[in-house]
Protein backbone atom coordinates (compact mmCIF):
# COMPACT_ATOMS: atom_id res chain seq x y z
CA UNK A 1 0.00 0.00 0.00
CA UNK A 2 1.20 3.25 0.14
CA UNK A 3 1.70 3.98 3.59
CA UNK A 4 4.46 1.01 2.98
CA UNK A 5 6.22 3.50 0.90
CA UNK A 6 9.59 5.32 2.57
CA UNK A 7 11.59 8.45 1.20
CA UNK A 8 15.29 8.76 1.49
CA UNK A 9 15.18 11.77 3.98
CA UNK A 10 18.77 12.21 2.60
CA UNK A 11 17.01 12.90 -1.17
CA UNK A 12 14.51 14.84 -0.11
CA UNK A 13 16.76 17.57 1.50
CA UNK A 14 18.91 17.41 -1.63
CA UNK A 15 15.67 17.86 -3.80
CA UNK A 16 14.47 21.15 -1.00
CA UNK A 17 17.98 22.58 -1.50
CA UNK A 18 17.98 21.82 -5.48
CA UNK A 19 14.44 23.80 -5.41
CA UNK A 20 15.89 26.79 -3.47
CA UNK A 21 18.75 27.25 -5.16
CA UNK A 22 19.28 29.86 -7.92
CA UNK A 23 19.88 28.94 -11.62
CA UNK A 24 22.34 31.07 -13.44
CA UNK A 25 22.12 32.41 -16.37
CA UNK A 26 24.79 30.08 -17.84
CA UNK A 27 22.34 27.16 -17.07
CA UNK A 28 19.58 28.71 -17.83
CA UNK A 29 20.98 29.50 -21.38
CA UNK A 30 22.03 25.52 -21.68
CA UNK A 31 18.63 24.24 -20.72
CA UNK A 32 17.25 26.03 -23.48
CA UNK A 33 19.52 24.78 -25.74
CA UNK A 34 18.90 21.52 -24.83
CA UNK A 35 15.08 21.67 -24.49
CA UNK A 36 15.23 23.35 -27.79
CA UNK A 37 17.58 20.57 -29.53
CA UNK A 38 15.26 17.84 -27.78
CA UNK A 39 12.27 19.49 -29.21
CA UNK A 40 13.44 19.15 -32.71
CA UNK A 41 12.30 16.65 -35.33
CA UNK A 42 14.64 13.79 -35.44
CA UNK A 43 15.13 14.85 -39.47
CA UNK A 44 16.30 18.32 -38.42
CA UNK A 45 19.67 19.27 -39.72
CA UNK A 46 19.81 22.31 -37.04
CA UNK A 47 23.07 21.63 -34.62
CA UNK A 48 23.72 23.23 -31.69
CA UNK A 49 25.66 25.95 -33.28
CA UNK A 50 22.82 26.79 -35.12
CA UNK A 51 20.45 27.04 -31.85
CA UNK A 52 22.76 29.13 -29.95
CA UNK A 53 23.25 31.62 -32.88
CA UNK A 54 19.24 31.81 -32.70
CA UNK A 55 18.92 32.27 -29.10
CA UNK A 56 21.69 35.04 -28.88
CA UNK A 57 20.12 36.85 -31.38
CA UNK A 58 16.53 36.50 -29.61
CA UNK A 59 18.06 37.11 -25.68
CA UNK A 60 19.94 40.23 -27.69
CA UNK A 61 23.57 38.68 -26.58
CA UNK A 62 24.99 37.94 -30.17
CA UNK A 63 28.30 39.09 -30.51
CA UNK A 64 29.53 40.80 -33.46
Amino acid sequence: MLNDIATNKELLDQLHKAAKRQISQEELHAQRVSFILGNLPQDSDMTKADVEKVLQELEGTKVA
